[in-house]
């Protein structure tokens, strides 16, 4: 029986950059999804979902259609694949990535469902082209008009490196690292949907303000600035949500590659300062933060050995990121925690990680 296993992503720095051609750097994490195959004979796909506690069973060819259920999800890798299929399976689902936490459960799923199927079906399709057909998987049929890192980071992950892309030209590398300091995950446990958020809204506010700039000088993306333009372009000046989308996606693509930079000289605290100012920006001027998210951003970069901390994912809620010395972590969780439950009384989820490798067959 194949086994497969497709990580979620933390993404460290460039929020709400990939969709407007940006630059992000995020890292494949321990926690994920796993997938056991088996071959059937019938012209189907069956589907188990230990989540759901619930089957589905999908022809093999389309077409398909949104339903509002989970199984749009797989529904949609198949509608953008537009594959021949040459066999049925069975398939059963599980995972321990917290839905809507910001950690791309979704993209985890559509990446490893695209995944064993290119193998399954002999479709010899590369991982990027994957990650686009899990991307259009979600923006098709699901309905989320997500960007391309989280399939992106999902496919392409390096034990041990973050990826530095370029959502615009695609071109990345990868970057160490440092041994001796970890990711923290902070699960707020303050729970969202992307599709009922306001996260499809951010991204028609961004494209409102690209038709703006367009009055004046020609661009295809927010990524296409640098932060001095903003100050020249007038067009902006009338409205006030424009601007401040705007001002975040192109001086959080300077932070990326600032952040960038100190990882590789080993500059940790200027790795943390970038981390801090990201997520003062994303409370500021892309308004997807909340009271928790910034309570557990303020808090932990306070502690000693955090280098850092901001939200990570869609925001309005999820997860916090945090960058620590190994041997902080622990010290970390235990105050961090103790202060979170007795400012809302939750109990916050904690995971410790370093980054891991993408979406892969284990057996």
């Amino acid at each position: 029986m194949p086994v497969w296993f497709s990580p979620g992503r933390v993404n460290l720095i460039g929020e709400h950059t990939d969709y407007n051609g940006g630059r992000v750097l995020p890292i494949a994490m321990d926690l994920g999804t796993t997938f056991q195959v088996d071959l059937i004979r019938d012209a189907s796909l069956r589907i188990c979902s230990q989540r759901y506690d619930e089957q589905v069973v999908l022809p093999l060819e389309g077409p398909y259609r949104a339903r509002g259920h989970w199984q749009d999800y797989f529904a949609g890798v198949l509608h953008a694949l537009a594959a021949a299929p040459s066999t049925g399976l069975s398939i059963t689902v599980s995972s321990n990535l917290p839905q809507g936490g910001g950690l791309s459960s979704s993209a985890s799923l559509t990446m490893g469902f695209a995944m064993l199927l290119n193998e399954a079906w002999e479709l010899g399709k590369s991982r990027l082209e994957l990650a686009h057909v899990a991307q259009r998987a979600e923006n098709e049929l699901v309905g989320v008009d997500c960007g391309i890192l989280d399939p992106f980071a999902v496919a392409m992950g390096r034990s041990g490196q973050a990826i530095a892309l370029d959502c615009r030209s695609f071109r990345w590398h990868y970057v160490e690292f440092p041994e001796g300091h970890e990711v923290v995950v902070i699960n707020s446990l303050v729970k969202r949907e992307l599709t009922d958020s306001e996260y499809n809204t951010r991204r028609q506010e961004c494209a409102r303000a690209v038709e703006l700039i367009n009055h004046e000088r020609s661009i295809q993306c927010l990524g296409d600035l640098a932060a001095m333009d903003l100050d020249t372009i007038s067009s902006l000046n009338g409205n006030p949500v424009a601007l401040r989308r705007a001002r975040h996606v192109v001086e959080e693509n300077a932070r990326v590659d600032r952040a960038v930079s100190a990882l590789q000289s080993g500059d940790m605290g200027a790795f943390g300062e970038e981390l801090l100012a990201s997520h003062a920006s994303l409370a500021r001027d892309y308004q997807v933060s909340c009271a928790e998210l910034d309570f557990l951003v303020e808090t932990a970069s306070g502690q000693p050995g955090v280098c850092g901390a901001k939200m990570t994912g869609g925001g309005f809620g999820g997860c916090v990121v945090a960058v620590a010395r190994t041997d902080a972590v622990a010290p970390l969780v235990e105050e961090l925690g103790a202060r979170y439950d007795s400012r809302f009384g939750i109990q916050a989820h904690f995971h410790s990680c370093r980054p891991g490798d993408g979406v892969k067959r284990l057996q």
